[in-house]
């Protein structure tokens, strides 16, 4: 259980630490969910990279949501993430 744990919370800050440095974010709660937003290039020149960080992003929320989620003040919350394509432009961030 502890090694589950572990593995959650190192996933989760390298969630939030990709989600906080590369890419414009932004979070809200409803229900028992917490939905990330990510901006990432999935159309353009940086599409190849986009797509790839997608696919990061939603194995680690898969990962967190099997082992049941995340505890914050004792309630348990699983992810959702909803994808802003800002087209390899940084004029639409």
């Amino acid at each position: 259980m502890k090694k589950i744990v572990k593995f959650a919370l190192v996933l989760l800050t390298t969630l939030g630490l990709i989600l906080g440095t590369t890419t414009t974010s932004f979070s809200k709660v409803e229900g028992d969910k917490i939905i990330l937003g990510a901006a990432v290039s999935l159309t353009g020149k940086y599409s190849t990279n986009g797509k790839h960080t997608q696919n990061g992003y939603n194995l680690a929320v898969k990962r967190i949501n099997e082992m049941g989620g995340v505890k914050v003040g004792g309630k348990t919350y699983k992810f959702d993430i909803i994808y802003y394509d800002d087209e390899s432009n940084s004029e639409t961030y």
